[in-house]
């Protein structure tokens, strides 16, 4: 009697799949969506009379080339894709040079753009993208998300960073909107404000001294 293990039937599901499937899917991503080997679809294919032409081969290229192409314009990073990873790339990756500010302050990208490149090319060409401009967030407190974002020149980039202002302390940098939202926090966001620009202060002290009270 023999010891080897009979190869799994082909369900009904599994073979229509492989049959609405096989013209624009090539057999090695059929076999990861039906957890089978390539060289199995191949023989059911073979079996239920499937057999690629070099037309369809053609036709499944353009397909992928369709779906991945989005990250390269005339042969050159497309921009949007340029902006997409440096994005991710502040937020995530503790070895740039900008992280301190943006994924060390708990800046974060939305899971929607963090995970689909399409989505985030949708909305910027959707949402004024020109080249040359740059992905700016609103509110320099809070993430990279739709409602938070739009494209803009460095002139708006930079009178949009003028009016924030950041304070390090504790091993933190955050804006002054974000200190007077902590706990350790003890005065209002305007006595922040006056504070830092008296420069009496340490920064830790700015934030945690206790209003004087008046007589």
């Amino acid at each position: 009697m023999s010891n080897k293990t009979q190869p799994k039937k082909w369900t009904e599901h599994e073979k229509r799949f492989v049959q609405e499937n096989w013209a624009t899917m090539c057999d090695k991503d059929i076999a990861h969506k039906l957890n089978r080997t390539p060289g199995a679809v191949q023989g059911i294919r073979k079996r239920l009379g499937l057999k690629n032409t070099k037309a369809q081969e053609i036709k499944k290229t353009k397909l992928k080339n369709k779906t991945h192409g989005l990250k390269k314009t005339e042969g050159k990073i497309n921009p949007i894709y340029m902006s997409w990873t440096k994005m991710k790339s502040r937020c995530y990756n503790k070895n740039s040079h900008a992280y301190i500010q943006y994924g060390g302050r708990g800046i974060f990208v939305c899971d929607e753009w963090k995970n689909s490149f399409q989505k985030f090319y949708n909305w910027s060409i959707n949402n004024g993208w020109q080249n040359g401009l740059s992905i700016d967030r609103i509110d320099n407190s809070l993430g990279y998300c739709p409602s938070n974002c739009r494209w803009a020149t460095k002139t708006e980039q930079a009178n949009n960073r003028r009016n924030t202002t950041y304070i390090t302390a504790f091993g933190k940098t955050l804006t002054i909107t974000e200190w007077s939202k902590r706990p350790e926090c003890a005065v209002s966001i305007s006595a922040l404000r006056y504070r830092l620009a008296t420069k009496t202060l340490s920064p830790e002290e700015i934030i945690t001294k206790p209003p004087r009270r008046k007589k």
